[in-house]
């Protein structure tokens, strides 16, 4: 398990780590290795900041 925490959405490095750990599931799951991530924020900022992430940032994936 890994877990990861940010302390608000929209925060540049925080975006970038999540971006990259969602890039990098896949050889998580091949490694029984499961993500968790915690935040404070609510849901509906959890939305609106992956909606963000999908419509304005292009990340290519790990090797």
């Amino acid at each position: 398990m890994i877990l990861f925490s940010h302390r608000t959405d929209f925060t540049p490095v925080y975006t970038t780590e999540f971006v990259t750990f969602a890039s990098m599931q896949e050889k998580f799951i091949k490694m029984n290795t499961e993500l968790i991530g915690l935040s404070i924020d609510n849901v509906f900022s959890h939305i609106a900041w992956l909606k963000r992430i999908e419509e304005n940032i292009e990340y290519k994936e790990m090797e």
